[in-house]
């Protein structure tokens, strides 16, 4: 947990840093984690270094050095080529060579998180858990579900139900009632680690998961921010986790669309 949250820290200072002189690179990398986009910023750290970055040595940065297919590589040089915001040069050099401190600390932070990323899957593959945690989304590889599955514990008396998982994992608000008051609170005490990994979870569902996307976005079109979405998102996740958990049985992606359906035309009815 120490190693991805130093990773993390890292890559929020150099995100802050490079929206401070330079965000070109933020806004066509997005991922500042990933190989393409350190190699950029080492080699064109700053405004003036990108404005002398030809076509043909793009081609040769993007294509043969980064193995990236024509028609994205051509999507990539339009957004690099976008007017920039003049800033002063002082500002440049003190914030290049932050940046350039920064690349250095997350070589081997990135490295470090990768193996220990690989060793968890190992093991956690190896567990009984794993048959059934393999049928969720993203849950062949990564630590999301490892986490989660190892925060539930083997104990089964652990849970008294779905609901107090959501509240221990922080995901559910507190509701306070006095007279004739009656506030929602955002849930300040709970498990830390269980409630980033759900919240971490449900973002990565989003692009496997059919329902879990459409929920996030019912949950925006009522209103809800994105952090309240993701957590409303991650809700309905570890009260299909806790079940799978309780009940040792597998996801089953078809099933939840299958039950979505069904409830959508009662109400209709």
């Amino acid at each position: 947990h120490r190693l991805v949250r130093h990773n993390t820290r890292l890559l929020n200072q150099l995100k802050i840093t490079l929206k401070e002189y330079y965000p070109r690179p933020l806004e066509v990398f997005g991922d500042l984690g990933t190989k393409i986009a350190q190699d950029f910023l080492r080699a064109y750290p700053t405004p003036v270094a990108l404005s002398e970055l030809s076509r043909t040595k793009w081609n040769r940065f993007a294509r043969q050095q980064h193995h990236l297919g024509k028609a994205r590589c051509d999507e990539l040089w339009e957004k690099l080529n976008k007017p920039q915001l003049a800033v002063p040069q002082h500002v440049v050099r003190a914030k290049a060579q932050l940046v350039e401190v920064l690349l250095d600390q997350l070589k081997p932070s990135i490295t470090a998180v990768k193996t220990y990323t690989k060793r968890v899957e190992r093991f956690f593959a190896s567990t009984p858990a794993a048959e059934l945690t393999q049928t969720l989304p993203g849950g062949k590889s990564g630590t999301l579900v490892p986490t989660i599955w190892a925060e539930l514990g083997d104990a089964q008396g652990r849970w008294e139900s779905f609901q107090h998982l959501q509240a221990e994992a922080g995901v559910v608000p507190v509701t306070r009632s006095s007279g004739k008051s009656h506030v929602v609170q955002f849930r300040f005490a709970c498990n830390k680690h269980l409630r980033h990994a759900a919240y971490l979870f449900a973002f990565a569902a989003l692009n496997r998961s059919e329902w879990a996307n459409r929920y996030y976005r019912d949950q925006r079109a009522t209103g809800h921010s994105h952090p309240q979405a993701l957590r409303a998102l991650g809700a309905k996740w570890l009260k299909i986790i806790f079940v799978m958990w309780r009940d040792h049985k597998p996801y089953d992606e078809n099933y939840h669309l299958a039950n979505i359906a069904r409830q959508k035309m009662r109400q209709a009815a």
